[in-house]
């Protein structure tokens, strides 16, 4: 019994560094990007992915300077974006990202599953 939490908690990490990963590689590229389209001050709150690696939410919170629903444009990218992941960390199953508006930081108080 021992032996499987501490696999299942290996596979936890693993997630979580998978998540923060994919975070790291995608925040400089969406912020380059709603800069050059002129979306305003744009992060990524928080990445969570399923336990088989195969489905990422990404929660993005977005200042807009005027434009109306930045998010929605940002998610336009995402085939981009998930090229972008594929290219720069080389997984063997490169997660479906879904782009989610984190307006009211349910990210950070630990609301969101995939």
């Amino acid at each position: 019994m021992a032996g499987q939490s501490e696999r299942s908690r290996g596979g936890e990490d693993r997630t979580l560094r998978v998540a923060s990963l994919i975070q790291r590689t995608l925040a400089p590229l969406l912020q380059a990007e709603a800069r050059e389209r002129g979306l305003g001050l744009v992060s990524i709150t928080s990445v969570v992915l399923s336990r088989d690696l195969r489905h990422a939410k990404v929660y993005v919170s977005a200042l807009s300077g005027g434009v109306p629903d930045p998010v929605t444009r940002i998610q336009r990218g995402v085939g981009r974006y998930r090229a972008h992941v594929a290219k720069a960390l080389r997984l063997r199953v490169v997660p479906r990202l879904v782009i989610v508006a984190d307006d009211m930081g349910y990210a950070d108080a630990g609301f969101q599953g995939c």
